[in-house]
């Protein structure tokens, strides 16, 4: 051993040694190895105990965390030199001592989104609305939370100020779900009305709207 070697030349020579091993024998060596305590948001790999040079000689990556030692579920990220890099959700059978593969974790966090968003008592109260009126619902945020009592049960927020902020949170993926368009305007009083309806139909742009058209 060179004593003026580089802790990544070390590493990279190692690991470069048991994969020559098993290239020469055709065989797959799974070496197992320790991570870092501390966590890197940006980058799972560089949770790895040591250098760059494991993951410059090693073929494939794999690390497994979870953000809790209690967590039932680990995240497994992978990337190597002849496969996709991707992470992978998986969980611990305890009765077989399998983990099971639950889902890619995008997919996994998008299916978890939209679960959260349609069990929303918001979301069930704009699409109750839309329901009882095809062509549009309008109101303030008073009146939808009054409507909201009545169609999802809890209350929607502690005061219309606060539902205000909610619906302003929820409306793109009031759109982006269920194609939902939510615009605001004044009335009389000086408080803002609400407007809610599908978008459906492509609406053509009169030179002359209705008085009183919301949408126009």
């Amino acid at each position: 051993v060179n004593n003026k070697e580089s802790a990544y030349g070390a590493d990279y020579r190692e690991i470069g040694m048991l994969k020559g091993f098993a290239d020469r024998h055709n065989i797959c060596l799974l070496l197992v190895h320790h991570l870092r305590k501390a966590g890197d948001d940006g980058d799972p790999f560089n949770r790895i105990s040591g250098t760059n040079g494991i993951m410059g000689a090693a073929d494939t990556i794999m690390v497994m965390t979870r953000e809790k030692r209690s967590d039932k579920q680990t995240t497994l990220s992978l990337t190597g030199r002849d496969v996709d890099s991707k992470e992978l959700v998986l969980s611990f059978e305890p009765d077989t001592c399998l983990w099971q593969v639950l889902g890619d974790a995008d997919w996994l966090t998008e299916q978890r989104k939209r679960l959260a968003y349609q069990s929303d008592p918001l979301v069930m109260t704009v699409k109750g609305l839309l329901k009882e009126n095809p062509g549009g619902w309008s109101g303030t945020m008073s009146e939808l939370m009054e409507e909201g009592k009545r169609l999802a049960n809890p209350l929607l927020a502690e005061s219309p100020r606060t539902l205000t902020s909610r619906l302003a949170k929820t409306e793109e993926q009031l759109f982006s779900y269920d194609k939902i368009l939510h615009e605001k305007g004044k009335n009389g009083t000086g408080s803002a009305t609400h407007y809610f309806r599908y978008n459906t139909v492509q609406r053509t742009v009169d030179e002359n709207p209705q008085e009183g058209d919301p949408f126009r």
